[in-house]
């Protein structure tokens, strides 16, 4: 691994070999064509962004590129009302709107797979993802709870990433960033893609190494370090997806290692390695009953090991397990073409498991094991009329600790000519995490209006 970063030393290269790209050439586009660009991030179909219920920014591949931002952290630095700041063991999370929202208020989505972890429903920024491969991000800056469920209390971050036709062949590429006393970034990325008649099959692969700074940072007790080669930011994601015909799987693994010489208020005599290891797997079928009706039956799984790390002379040793497994089925129907209705649910299955054996048993059954279950069920719909548009909908779920939780909303768009205006009405919730019931098993979720 030495080896192969040497040789990229002073490289920042991009190298394609593919056929011409199906991808749209924004700056070509008026500013009326551009306002009315489809979104999904805060309905149940597309909508343009103008008739969107919902504060929807959305950033197209040319913004990317053309942003000069080398990380997703600084590229969503950009959006306004979104902010990221320094938490507990040098972990890296978001703001949205002057509100912390790193503790699993926040979701984010990367092809269809939420990113939060289960057992605090963090995210973690920083040197993370490749924007090389992304083509779109949709942001909700503001709730999301009423489609997406219990992390999307303050807003929701959907990422798309390049299609198998939109790659068509192969791309490579590498980036390296640097201080005046150690590196910044090292990292590469492949995206491959192609599609054989009714099949098709993409990947994108990003592998890297970070230092997050190299200024001196004072605990508050008075201690300093320098951060130079101190606090390191370490990626490996794999992102596979195929599909035949109407079938799609999708398979994601991420690994994230934070090394910090940062606790909680305090440094450390020695930096720390803490772990992120997460694994998503999702089967699809989009199934066209008829002309106004569509089924689309989900499986997804996910297994993660976050915030790991072993046992040192100041740290417990931290080992646990989440796992999660979800099926869920969505119907649409399209009564008309002014009325359309989704209604859908979906059935979570919670297990946790501790490796660790300074801490064991873990949970207070005296195991350690422990598992919980969450249903949902949700609807939205959809009536367009000459005077205005309107959306209604809600998602009422159910845990089996914490008990119901009910978040309706209500969205009126308007569009006149080159004015647009939106009233919009939403409750919201932040659903407890696995962590959170182990701590408090009589907390309930926190709710937003």
């Amino acid at each position: 691994m030495k080896h192969f970063f040497t040789f990229i030393l002073f490289a920042s290269f991009v190298l394609r070999a593919q056929s011409d790209s199906s991808g749209v050439d924004f700056y070509e586009m008026s500013l009326e064509d551009l306002l009315n660009v489809k979104v999904s991030v805060a309905s149940a179909g597309e909508l343009t962004s103008r008739e969107s219920p919902g504060i929807v920014t959305l950033i197209t591949q040319e913004e990317i590129k053309n942003s000069g931002a080398r990380d997703l952290m600084e590229l969503l630095s950009f959006v306004p009302g979104v902010s990221f700041h320094q938490d507990v063991q040098g972990s890296v999370g978001i703001g949205m709107r002057g509100n912390w929202g790193h503790e699993g208020k926040i979701l984010m989505i990367l092809d269809g797979q939420e990113l939060n972890e289960n057992l605090y429903s963090t995210l973690n920024f920083g040197n993370h993802y490749d924007l090389s491969s992304i083509k779109q991000i949709e942001i909700i800056r503001g709730p999301g709870s009423s489609t997406y469920g219990g992390y999307a209390e303050l807003g929701v971050i959907k990422i798309t990433t390049y299609s198998a036709e939109e790659i068509n062949g192969l791309e490579l590429g590498a980036t390296y960033g640097q201080y005046d006393k150690s590196y910044a970034r090292r990292n590469v990325s492949l995206s491959m893609g192609k599609k054989f008649n009714d099949f098709s099959v993409v990947y994108h692969g990003f592998l890297g190494q970070g230092n997050r700074s190299q200024d001196e940072y004072s605990d508050f007790y008075g201690d300093s370090i320098s951060l130079v080669n101190g606090l390191k930011a370490n990626p490996f994601v794999s992102n596979l997806g195929m599909s035949y015909k109407n079938l799609s799987a999708r398979f994601v693994y991420d690994y994230y290692e934070n090394i910090t010489p940062i606790w909680f208020d305090e440094l450390l005599p020695e930096p720390l390695k803490i772990r992120y290891r997460n694994v998503f797997g999702e089967l699809k079928y989009q199934w066209k009953v008829s002309e106004k009706v569509s089924l689309v039956p989900r499986l997804a799984y996910t297994n993660q090991l976050p915030w790991s790390n072993e046992p040192t002379e100041e740290a417990v040793e931290f080992k646990l397990q989440a796992a999660r497994i979800t099926p869920s089925v969505i119907a649409n129907f399209q009564f008309s073409p002014s009325v359309s209705l989704m209604a859908g649910g979906e059935y979570f299955h919670d297990v946790a498991k501790n490796f660790a054996e300074e801490t064991s048993p873990y949970f207070d059954n005296g195991t350690d094991y422990i598992s919980y279950d969450n249903m949902a069920v949700f609807s939205q719909l959809n009536v367009r009329h000459k005077w205005f548009n309107t959306i209604l909908g809600g998602r009422y779920n159910h845990h089996s600790v914490f008990g119901p939780s009910l978040v309706p909303r209500i969205g009126i768009t308007k569009i006149i000519n080159k004015f647009h205006t939106k009233l919009l009405y939403s409750y919201a919730y932040r659903s407890p995490s696995i962590e959170n019931i182990v701590s408090n098993e009589d907390i309930i979720p926190e709710n937003t209006r």
